[in-house]
């Protein structure tokens, strides 16, 4: 996502390789490491850094930043279809790996109310059970059964 006068805003696409010549909004939000540097990389896969622009710590935040030309972020397409901004251009990222969502929490703060959330949002796949599928100190529902 970029603003809409950026110069890649009209590009067909892009690869992860441009990320190097960008700056991205960077992360104030609690979320891990590891699921940053899967949507916004600290460095190319050449090794190039990548550099970091404002501070977002919401959606609501990004938006305003990548609307104003200040930082871009990588995200996926179905934010195409919700946020059709005029200030936003979506540019495809031709080498990104496919990205899977799964409702996940912590094991260590579990409760009834989360259980039976994550019962009623399983969608399982014709021909498979729906179940809660342990990740260490995190659980994905909607993992069917191995």
């Amino acid at each position: 996502m970029v603003a809409a006068a950026h110069p890649l805003a009209d590009r067909e696409s892009v690869c992860r390789e441009d990320f190097g010549d960008l700056t991205f909004a960077a992360h104030g939000s609690p979320i891990p490491v590891s699921m940053e540097e899967v949507f916004q990389p600290f460095r190319t896969p050449s090794g190039r850094p990548i550099s970091r622009g404002p501070m977002v710590y919401n959606w609501a935040d990004i938006l305003k930043v990548v609307g104003a030309g200040q930082g871009v972020i990588a995200t996926v397409e179905e934010v195409t279809r919700f946020y059709p901004w005029p200030d936003l251009a979506y540019v495809p990222i031709r080498d990104a790996p496919p990205v899977s969502w799964a409702f996940a929490w912590r094991t260590s703060a579990e409760n009834d109310l989360i259980r039976h959330f994550a019962e009623a949002a399983a969608c399982p796949t014709p021909g498979s059970q729906s179940a809660a599928e342990d990740t260490g100190p995190y659980r994905a529902a909607g993992a069917p059964v191995r």
